[in-house]
């Protein structure tokens, strides 16, 4: 129903995984509940921008160096905190 694998849903259940936003999103559907009742809302945007960056990541039209310019500016904010 959900489209989730059983190893999904298993990498969940024991932390290894976090499941991306569009995942979340029907999961919240099926039950009849929204993004707020997993303690996630939608103008989150520490979220959001981990979401939008994830799905760059995954996109097979950017490019590999676009990919590692990205990384890299991500990385220098992440070790100036």
């Amino acid at each position: 129903m959900l489209h989730i694998t059983r190893a999904s849903v298993s990498n969940y259940e024991t932390g290894r995984r976090v499941p991306h936003v569009s995942e979340l999103r029907r999961i919240c559907e099926a039950y009849g509940v929204g993004l707020d009742y997993l303690g996630i809302t939608p103008t989150d945007e520490v979220f959001d921008l981990l979401s939008r960056a994830r799905e760059i990541f995954n996109n097979p039209a950017v490019s590999k160096e676009k990919k590692d310019d990205i990384y890299k500016e991500l990385m220098k904010l992440y070790l100036s905190i």
